[in-house]
């Protein structure tokens, strides 16, 4: 027979709790990419501009920029006054 009171312990809470983290993870990963095609769209920003936007390291950054290429965003590097920046073009 099975303790009701067995799925209030500590370690349960917790293995619950881990169960969710991937979702949530990839959640706020999935959020990062609509944050960039948002802040993209308004502006050009250089990957430490964006990195520092979105909290995340400059490689991170250069990342979340990859991928959405691989998704059919065309992002290209443009060359100015201030240097390289991201410039978000339209979706492919």
């Amino acid at each position: 027979m099975i303790d009701k009171h067995h799925f209030t312990d500590y370690t349960n809470i917790k293995f619950l709790k881990d169960v969710h983290m991937p979702y949530e993870r990839t959640r706020r990963i999935e959020q990062r990419f609509q944050q960039t095609i948002d802040l993209l769209k308004q502006k050009h920003l250089n990957a430490n501009q964006l990195a520092k936007e979105l909290d995340v390291s400059r490689p991170t950054a250069q990342r979340i920029i990859g991928e959405l290429k691989a998704r059919g965003y065309n992002i290209r590097s443009v060359h100015d006054a201030q240097g390289w920046s991201y410039e978000l073009i339209e979706k492919n």
